[in-house]
């Protein structure tokens, strides 16, 4: 980590990456993206960074084992992580206002809208909780199952694209609208049960493997 840093943010050339140089970074661009760190204890050095652009960012850091969101980090989405297979541990600096990790949740949660926004295999989606957001999930190749809570009422597009290992889902009676390949790519998914007694409204291939699933309704 010490070396990438450097490599790309040491302006005075001393071979170290000061507190003051940190402060002056306001984009990561691609630095880490395919990139092998496991994390990023240093992040919240980097006060002068306020957004994660998708893409970019941490997507394909495939060994990134845990993340701490600082406190300046006002603008992220599921992109910003998609395919960070190894993700485990996520938090949120206490003194963010824009982002938290309520009840340790391991995910993160846009405070004013109640929307999950990043989310790992050990996630746990708290009750509150009432959009599982664009990406969310995405690439989480670990995840064999995830409960969501009877107050998400939205399953936005991609949510768990790429989460291969995903076996069965509970789609509990409050959700309504299921996006556009929230489902995609989950290859081993065969269970779904579905508690809504009025069917939600689906977007094109919300589920690619509807050959090999099976549908359980009221």
């Amino acid at each position: 980590m010490k070396s990438i840093c450097v490599a790309n943010w040491d302006t005075n050339g001393d071979g170290e990456l000061n507190m003051d140089e940190a402060a002056a970074v306001t984009s990561l661009g691609s630095v880490f993206t395919e990139n092998g760190i496991t994390s990023f204890d240093e992040f919240r050095f980097f006060t002068g960074l306020t957004n994660l652009p998708g893409w970019t960012s941490f997507c394909w850091c495939s060994a990134l084992n845990s993340i701490v969101i600082p406190a300046n980090l006002t603008s992220l989405s599921g992109l910003s992580f998609a395919n960070c297979t190894a993700l485990q541990h996520i938090s949120v600096d206490l003194a963010n206002t824009v982002y938290d990790s309520r009840s340790d949740c391991n995910a993160i949660i846009e405070t004013a809208t109640n929307k999950l926004v990043v989310g790992c295999e050990n996630s746990n989606i708290p009750d509150d909780i009432t959009i599982i957001g664009n990406s969310a999930f995405w690439g989480r190749w670990n995840m064999q199952k995830m409960t969501i809570p009877e107050t998400v009422t939205t399953i936005e597009e991609d949510a768990f694209a790429c989460c291969t290992s995903l076996k069965a889902i509970t789609l509990p009676v409050s959700v309504s609208e299921i996006g556009n390949r929230a489902f995609i790519q989950c290859d081993n998914l065969t269970s779904v049960h579905c508690y809504m007694k009025t069917p939600p409204v689906i977007d094109v291939d919300a589920f690619t493997n509807r050959t090999n699933a099976t549908l359980y309704v009221p």
